[in-house]
C-alpha cells in the first residue's frame, strides 16, 4: 500500500504552472526529427490523408503513456528491467539528429546564408545538458518555435514559396494510390503506441508527477502543444519538394529563417535531454557525464569545431537543401528503428514481461526471428516504395508475440478455496 509519506511533497502539491512546465517539457522533447520532417516526406510519396496516418496515433500513443503508468512504481519498474534498451533508444535519437543536423539542417542553413550558426548546431546540445534546468530550456525552445509558427502564418509564408502549387501538382505525379496509406497507417500505429515506453526523458516526466498531474501533462503535452508543432510541419514542408541548386529562385531568406530557427532549437533541445537521460542513474536524479554520455558529447563537440574551422578558414562549400525527392535512404533506415526494431522491442521483449519477470532467451530469439521476417517487408515497403509489403511486415510482428510464453515467475497465483472448504493444514514430515 502506497502511503502519504512514500510520495514527495511538491508531488502531492504540484502547482499548476508545474503541470503545464511538464507539459512544455513532453512536447518540446518529442518534437524532433521526426515530427519535423517526416510528414515532409510522407505528404510527397502518399499525399495529404498521410498526415492523419502519422499524426493521430503520434498523439494518442504519447499521451496514453501517461495514463497507462499511472500506477506508482510502475515506471520505475519498466525501466529497472529494461534500462539498456531505453539507453539503446537514446543513443539512437542522439545519433539520428547528428545526421539530420548534418543533412538537412546545416545545408538549409548554408542555402539560408546563415552559416555562422551552423557550429552552434552541434555545440547547443552538449551547452545545453551541462547547465540550467532543462524544463526552463524547454519552455524557450518551445517559445521559440511557437514564435516561428506565428510569424509563419501572420506573414502568410507558405505563399513565398517560389512555383509552390506547380510542385505540389508535379509531385502528385509520382504518390501512390490513396489506398496505399492503409499499410502506412499500420506501422505508425505500431510504432508511436509502442516506442513511448522505451523514451527515458517521459519516463523522468512521469516519475517526476503524481499520477493525476502525470496524466494531465501528457494529454495537454501531446494533445495540444505537440499537435501545434507536427501542424507547422505540414505548413512548411513544401521548403523541402524542390532542390535550391545555384541559380534557383529561392524563397525569400526570412521564410528559410523560420523553419530554419525551428529545427535547429528543437534538434538541439531534443539532442540535450537524452544527453541528460544518458547520465542519470535514474529518471529523477541529477545527470552527470559517464560513459553513456560522454562519447556523444565528445563527437559533437569535435564536429562543432570543425565546422567552426570551415567557417573561418578557407572558402566553405555552400550546401544544398535536400528535397524531399530524393531518396533519402539515410533517413529511411534510421525510422526503421521506431517503426520496427523499438516497437518489436516492446512487444515481444517488454510486454510480456510487464508485471513481473526479466526477459529471457526466449524472448530474444522471437525478437531476432520477428526481426527477421519482419526486416525485408519492410525494406520493401519503404525503399522499393511497394508499401502492401508493409502489411507482411507488422503482421509478422504481431503473430510472434504468439510464441512468447509468461515468465515463470509471473505464474498465476493458485486459486484460493472455496467456500467450506477446509484451511489448509500444515505441512506433514516425513
Amino acid at each position: 500500500m502506497i502511503t502519504l509519506a512514500a510520495v514527495p511533497h511538491e508531488q502531492l502539491h504540484a502547482p499548476r504552472l508545474a503541470r503545464l512546465t511538464w507539459a512544455i517539457y513532453l512536447a518540446a522533447s518529442w518534437t524532433w526529427c521526426i515530427g519535423m520532417f517526416l510528414p515532409a516526406i510522407l505528404d510527397r510519396d502518399f499525399g495529404p490523408l498521410s498526415f492523419l496516418a502519422f499524426a493521430i496515433p503520434n498523439v494518442l500513443g504519447a499521451a496514453a503513456m501517461g495514463w497507462v503508468l499511472a500506477r506508482p512504481g510502475k515506471s520505475e519498474a519498466l525501466v529497472a528491467r529494461h534500462r539498456p534498451a531505453m539507453r539503446a533508444f537514446s543513443l539512437v535519437t542522439i545519433a539520428f539528429h547528428g545526421v539530420f543536423l548534418a543533412l538537412v539542417v546545416a545545408p538549409l542553413a548554408r542555402v539560408a546564408d546563415a552559416e555562422p550558426i551552423v557550429p552552434l548546431l552541434y555545440a547547443g546540445p552538449p551547452l545545453l545538458a551541462a547547465i540550467g534546468p532543462e524544463r526552463a530550456w524547454a519552455a524557450l525552445a518551445y517559445a521559440a518555435s511557437l514564435a516561428c509558427l506565428a510569424l509563419w502564418v501572420v506573414t502568410g509564408a507558405r505563399a513565398t514559396i517560389p512555383d509552390v502549387e506547380v510542385m505540389a501538382r508535379s509531385i502528385e505525379l509520382s504518390r501512390l494510390p490513396a489506398a496505399h496509406v492503409l499499410p502506412l497507417a499500420g506501422v505508425c500505429t505500431l510504432g508511436f503506441l509502442l516506442c513511448p515506453y522505451l523514451d527515458l526523458t517521459f519516463h523522468r516526466a512521469r516519475q517526476a508527477q503524481a499520477a493525476g498531474a502525470a496524466r494531465l501533462s501528457f494529454t495537454i503535452g501531446f494533445g495540444v502543444l505537440f499537435a501545434l508543432m507536427i501542424l507547422f510541419t505540414a505548413a512548411y514542408a513544401p521548403v523541402f519538394w524542390e532542390t535550391y541548386r545555384p541559380g534557383a529562385v529561392l524563397p525569400p531568406r526570412s521564410t528559410l529563417l523560420l523553419v530554419l530557427v525551428h529545427l535547429g532549437v528543437q534538434t538541439a533541445l531534443t539532442t540535450a535531454l537524452h544527453l541528460r537521460a544518458l547520465g542519470r542513474a535514474n529518471a529523477v536524479a541529477p545527470s552527470r557525464l559517464n560513459a553513456w554520455n560522454a562519447g556523444p558529447v565528445a563527437l559533437l563537440l569535435a564536429i562543432a569545431g570543425a565546422e567552426l574551422y570551415a567557417n573561418v578558414g578557407p572558402a566553405y562549400a555552400r550546401g544544398l537543401a535536400p528535397p524531399v525527392s530524393d531518396p533519402k535512404t539515410w533517413y529511411r533506415l534510421f525510422m526503421s528503428f521506431y517503426g520496427l526494431v523499438f516497437p518489436a522491442y516492446a512487444l515481444l521483449v517488454m510486454a510480456p514481461t510487464w508485471r513481473r519477470g526479466r526477459p529471457t532467451l526466449r524472448h530474444w530469439v522471437v525478437l531476432a526471428f520477428a526481426l527477421a521476417c519482419a526486416a525485408p517487408a519492410f525494406w520493401l515497403g519503404f525503399i522499393e516504395r511497394r508499401s502492401w509489403w508493409l502489411v507482411l511486415g507488422v503482421g509478422a510482428i504481431v503473430l510472434c508475440r504468439g510464441l512468447i510464453r509468461p515468465p515463470a515467475d509471473a505464474a498465476p497465483p493458485a486459486p484460493s478455496p472455496g467456500p467450506g472448504a477446509a484451511p489448509p493444514g500444515p505441512p506433514r514430515s516425513r
